[in-house]
């Protein structure tokens, strides 16, 4: 998962076109659905069921996209590494998403 941190200069316009196009592209809307701590609503492809996007309950809410889903061009070449957080608590998480997830303007 390669993941596209957006910045508070992002247009949540630009998160939203992207999100039709991928609808558009696939005739259905993304599916939502929350893991079992239920600190965040993800949302996946409906028909093949790969991550987009995920969104916390918090205010201010923060996302995070999954840069895959972009074309090719805003990827490059940057690189990837792996993560895990099946260790993780969830004071640790909620920090991790404070510092690296966007706030949202706008509800998603």
């Amino acid at each position: 998962l390669m993941t596209l941190y957006l910045t508070e200069e992002t247009d949540p316009a630009d998160v939203a076109a992207e999100a039709e196009a991928i609808t558009r592209a696939t005739g259905a809307a993304p599916l939502r659905y929350r893991f079992g701590q239920r600190s965040a609503e993800f949302l996946l492809c409906a028909c093949c069921g790969v991550l987009l996007a995920a969104v916390t309950d918090e205010t201010p809410q923060r996302a995070v996209l999954n840069l895959r889903c972009a074309g090719a061009e805003a990827i490059g070449d940057l690189p990837v590494t792996p993560v895990g957080y099946d260790a993780e608590t969830g004071a640790a998480r909620d920090a991790r998403r404070r510092q690296r997830w966007t706030p949202v303007r706008r509800g998603i």
